[in-house]
């Protein structure tokens, strides 16, 4: 994995662990320390080694950080480290996952055997966590969001995923029954931190459990048709919507036919049944459809693709933002992909056709809303700021009507190659149609 992946990886576990983030050029005195020593031109590199790790019991819950600044020195050598602190039996959980994730998450000079070869001893150890201790360590309200129910529900779901590591080879039918039992947990309570991570004041509910929010996505890999009730429970009544997101997607992936006639029907009536979220996260059930429909085309049952619309998207559908719309089209590309079906034929013309995508295509600024983020740009000044990624977004929708040789499309191409406001649209559109899809 690249430096950049890895620093997400270290942020994302600092941010969750409620520890000071300290990238190179120092946030911290710890880490203007250690990097001091990874600097200094008098030091050997036995010497930096060695007082380096000496921040191992300085900071107990960011080795990361400690083991990024041992990499510097010496790859090979941070690699050993790094295995002895993960079987250091004395070691808490917290800290050997952290550890794990960096090696995962980093190659460390070390071959392809011997990467394979750690990723089979993290799958013993999470799986025997999760076996013996997972449940009652997860189902109580917990001030840390690090827990091997969780670290297991990661990997297969979309939410601080380790990487390195991908769901075959964690995947064991053993942890099922955990897994549904672990769905009825509680929200977590914070009471010691808060941050991008955190909802609500330290010591009160923040009404979501991140950890439990991924559960849906492992018993889905693991085709857990056991788990299909309380996720059906859970998708029209619980109280966090993206529990509920997760589980739709799950059972998408796991119903058979039949059942899927009759949960899309109620999903389709677009009410909230039984107790509803609380203020502010209310969302008609039909906005369920689209993660609903993630799941059926994982399944291969590719009528996942009318899901697709945006119609079913939770943003408004009257002059949306650009980055909203933007983010939009990206998670619907994502799913397609490398799909092909003649169902894909509508969904590319509601994109080409209908506003207000059509108008991003266009660049025409009446048809598009603002940038909330920073509500004093215009809708023009918003489109000039995001057109690289418009036309990416662009691109890959001329790229699956190719796929799919879709020539019905090439009259909504032409249109963006007559009117767009774009030089750049109208250009990538005409050299489209030149080449006939070929």
């Amino acid at each position: 994995m690249g430096g950049a992946r890895s620093w997400v990886l270290i942020a994302v576990v600092g941010l969750s662990l409620g520890v000071p983030l300290a990238p190179a050029g120092g946030k911290s005195p710890e880490a203007d320390a250690m990097d001091a020593i990874v600097e200094s031109t008098t030091l050997t590199k036995e010497q930096k080694l060695g007082q380096i790790q000496e921040f191992f019991a300085r900071t107990p819950c960011w080795w990361s950080g400690v083991l990024w600044r041992l990499e510097k020195v010496d790859p090979v050598e941070t690699r050993r480290i790094a295995l002895a602190l993960f079987r250091v039996p004395d070691a808490s959980r917290l800290q050997r996952y952290e550890v794990a994730r960096y090696m995962l998450g980093r190659r460390l000079g070390c071959s392809d055997e011997q990467q394979a070869a750690f990723r089979l001893e993290y799958r013993t150890f999470l799986i025997d966590a999760v076996l013996h201790g997972g449940q009652e360590e997860f189902c109580v309200p917990r001030t840390r969001t690090h827990s091997a129910v969780g670290e297991y529900a990661a990997i297969a779901g979309p939410i601080n995923s380790p990487p390195g590591v991908t769901f075959e080879d964690i995947a064991d039918p053993r942890v099922i029954p955990v897994l549904i039992a672990c769905l009825s947990a509680p929200d977590y309570v914070y009471g010691e931190q808060r941050g991008d991570v955190v909802r609500g004041m330290p010591g009160e509910s923040t009404y979501r459990n991140t950890e439990r929010q991924c559960i849906p996505c492992a018993l889905a890999e693991l085709h857990a048709v056991d788990a299909v009730p309380v996720l059906t429970e859970i998708l029209f009544t619980h109280h966090d919507y993206y529990l509920r997101e997760s589980a739709a997607y799950a059972l998408g992936a796991l119903l058979p036919p039949d059942g899927q006639q009759e949960l899309e029907a109620r999903l389709r009536r677009g009410t909230i049944e039984d107790s509803p979220p609380p203020a502010g996260w209310s969302r008609p059930t039909r906005c369920f459809l689209f993660p609903y429909g993630k799941g059926l085309i994982r399944q291969g049952v590719d009528r996942g693709v009318e899901y697709m619309s945006l119609v079913y998207a939770q943003q408004p559908t009257e002059r949306p933002p650009v980055p909203s719309s933007l983010m939009a089209l990206r998670e619907r590309l994502d799913v397609v992909e490398n799909l092909v079906s003649p169902r894909l034929e509508a969904f590319y013309d509601e994109l080409l056709g209908q506003p207000p995508i059509r108008d991003l295509f266009l660049f025409n600024d009446k048809g598009v809303g603002a940038d909330r983020v920073e509500e004093a740009m215009t809708p023009r000044q918003a489109l000039d700021r995001w057109q690289p990624e418009i036309v990416k977004v662009y691109t890959r929708i001329l790229a699956g009507i190719r796929r799919n040789r879709l020539h019905s499309l090439d009259r909504r191409v032409a249109e963006i190659a007559e009117q767009s406001n774009s030089r750049e649209m109208r250009q990538l559109s005409q050299e489209f149609l030149a080449a006939g899809h070929q």
